[in-house]
């Protein structure tokens, strides 16, 4: 409110002189100055006008000053974040105190302590989406007690907005974290915004793989390509990483191995010189860069009679499997009945053949007989 005094002689009257603004002041017979509209300082914050005071004489006399109106600013808006998401990728075993993740830029369009901002990180108690962002899934790291340790790998400048790792991460462990990054400006009363803050921990090579297999074999079977016994192993790491090679290191004409599935085999039949106890080198290692290897040895064990006893076992297995056969629904019984068409079958070539015997007997040139058979056995082959 603004009041203008213009003396005591005579009567006095006001106005404004503006240029588009006459809408949104009004003065009043005794020189108070009003508003006619609220007022957006973040659209406009400074507003000018003339004010004239006029006599009621002959001549009438006046005088004008310049008014000037500056809209101070409320605390009505909230911090905005660039964006709801951010995602950030993290080569494991690579970030340490002093190394900066990334810029978390925040912007309020109020003035003075109303645009400060402070930043906070929360573990969220919901799953990691954007309707956790609630403040009661909000849970603040604190030096008592903190439901979700994993937040104390990481801390955010509360003026910067920078956000660092405490220590190397370890992707093995935890290869995903999710927070709310929570902006705070320093009005009164204070207004916050929240952004969710996902970190992928990128795999690096860093685990030796590892053989899981039982190492000691005892050869059950002497023909070529019989299964010997297939190397396992495992690798902590992830995609090209863990993807893993099998080799034999030293030369073997008897023994050869799959690369990719580590199924060992036989190359070739069993000689008598191969009677023995056989040791192998075997090389696990991973397609990183670079590559991580791991070696062991294998111990295969030959002798007759445990190759015996395997072809033995591989026979009654044969024949099991024989007696219970079962192949797009044919069962024992059919099996029973295609065996008694057979018989009936061979019943008739013999009998068809003895008949043409005797009736060769009537010719009397020995090669029209000939002819004869052959032509029965030519029918039913």
């Amino acid at each position: 409110m603004i009041s203008i005094f213009a003396g005591n002689n005579g009567q006095i009257k006001y106005r404004l002189i503006t240029r588009n603004d006459a809408e949104l002041f009004r003065i009043d017979p005794k020189g108070k100055i009003t508003t006619l509209v609220q007022f957006d300082r973040e659209k406009r914050d400074i507003y000018e006008f003339i004010a004239v005071a006029e006599d009621s004489g002959s001549p009438s006399l006046s005088s004008a000053i310049n008014v000037k109106i500056i809209v101070a600013d409320e605390n009505d808006n909230y911090p905005k974040f660039e964006q709801q998401i951010f995602t950030f990728s993290l080569l494991e075993n690579s970030y340490i105190n002093k190394h900066l993740i990334a810029k978390i830029n925040v912007s309020d369009s109020d003035q003075g302590e109303n645009s400060k901002i402070e930043y906070k990180l929360a573990s969220l108690t919901g799953e990691c989406s954007l309707q956790a962002l609630t403040p009661s899934n909000f849970l603040f790291p604190n030096k008592i007690a903190n439901l979700n340790p994993a937040i104390n790998n990481f801390w955010i400048d509360k003026t910067s907005g920078e956000l660092n790792a405490r220590d190397t991460l370890d992707r093995e462990q935890m290869n995903r974290y999710c927070f709310a990054v929570i902006a705070m400006d320093q009005g009164v009363p204070s207004l916050n915004s929240s952004a969710l803050l996902i970190i992928d921990i990128l795999d690096q090579n860093d685990n030796v793989p590892k053989i899981t297999s039982n190492m000691t074999v005892y050869l059950q079977s002497s023909l070529a390509g019989s299964h010997v016994t297939t190397i396992t192993a495992k690798d902590l790491d992830d995609k090209e990483n863990a993807e893993l090679s099998f080799r034999i290191v030293q030369q073997s004409d008897l023994f050869k191995i799959d690369e990719r599935q580590g199924f060992i085999y036989l190359a070739r039949k069993l000689e008598t010189s191969d009677y023995h106890t056989h040791l192998l080198t075997i090389n696990v290692s991973d397609n990183g860069k670079p590559s991580l290897f791991v070696t062991g040895q294998l111990r295969i064990f030959i002798d007759a009679a445990t190759i015996n006893r395997g072809n033995a076992q591989d026979y009654l297995s044969f024949m099991d499997k024989l007696k219970t056969v079962e192949v797009n629904g044919f069962g024992p019984d059919t099996l029973l009945f295609c065996g008694i068409l057979t018989f009936i079958f061979l019943i008739a070539v013999i009998i068809s053949l003895f008949t043409a015997v005797i009736l060769c007997r009537r010719f009397q040139d020995t090669s029209k007989c000939n002819n004869f058979i052959a032509y029965f056995i030519k029918f039913y082959s």
